[in-house]
C-alpha cells in the first residue's frame, strides 16, 4: 500500500512549508510522503502548480487565506478532494527555526492522530 501524500502550502515556500515537508519525510515515512510549495514563490522555492495538487492526497496550509487562494484558483481540481487543512501557523518563522519545528510537530501529530 503507498504512502498517503500531504502537501504543504505557505506562501512563499521558503520556511514553514519546506520545515513542515522535510519533518514528515523524516519522521513519518513509514505512513507518508510529503512535498512543499508557495502559492507565490520566491526565488528558488516549489510553485503550486495544477500538477502538484494532482499528486497530493491532502492538502495542508499554513493561513486561512491560503485555503482561500487554492478554493478560488484550483475549485475544480480540488473539489473532490478532502477539506484542506490550516494549521494556523504565521507568517513569522524562518526554515527550521526550533520554534517553528516543535509547532509544526505539534500540529503534525495532531492531524496525523486524526486520520
Amino acid at each position: 500500500m503507498s504512502n498517503t501524500k500531504l502537501l504543504f502550502v505557505c506562501s512563499g515556500g521558503l520556511d514553514r512549508s519546506p520545515t513542515a515537508e522535510e519533518i514528515v519525510n523524516t519522521e513519518f515515512s513509514d505512513k507518508f510522503k510529503a512535498r512543499s510549495c508557495g502559492l507565490y514563490p520566491l526565488t528558488h522555492s516549489a510553485v503550486l502548480t495544477r500538477e502538484v495538487l494532482k499528486w497530493a492526497d491532502i492538502v495542508i496550509v499554513m493561513e486561512p487565506e491560503h485555503k482561500r487562494d487554492i478554493l478560488e484558483r484550483f475549485f475544480l481540481l480540488i473539489r473532490d478532494k478532502p477539506d484542506i487543512i490550516v494549521f494556523n501557523v504565521p507568517n513569522s518563522y524562518v526554515r527550521n527555526d526550533p520554534e517553528l519545528k516543535k509547532l509544526l510537530r505539534e500540529k503534525i501529530a495532531t492531524f496525523l492522530g486524526d486520520l
